[in-house]
């Protein structure tokens, strides 16, 4: 027999999971790693200490065949788009 507490957290994951299926498609990404995973990763270094940027987003965003599917993340201006619908928890 399964106690109490499983009972409900079976029963919460089952009502979580009927909600995402009303509400459509739900998109999760589990990310593992160090700082960079938090939001604090650098993404244009440039210079001899940083193998000359080669490696960062900036430098992927520039590459003839790579770049135009990474273009939207920068603005007209040239800066950074800031996202509003990713969260980090």
């Amino acid at each position: 027999m399964i106690s109490n507490r499983t009972f409900r957290l079976l029963l919460g994951t089952l009502a979580l999971l009927t909600q995402a299926t009303l509400a459509g498609p739900l998109k999760v990404y589990i990310l593992a790693g160090q700082s960079n995973m938090e939001g604090q990763a650098v993404v244009d270094l440039k210079g001899k200490d940083y193998n000359e940027g080669r490696g960062t987003l900036a430098s992927l965003i520039e590459d003839p065949v790579k770049g135009p599917a990474f273009k939207h993340l920068k603005d007209a201006s040239g800066k950074w788009e800031v996202r509003d619908d990713v969260w980090v928890r």
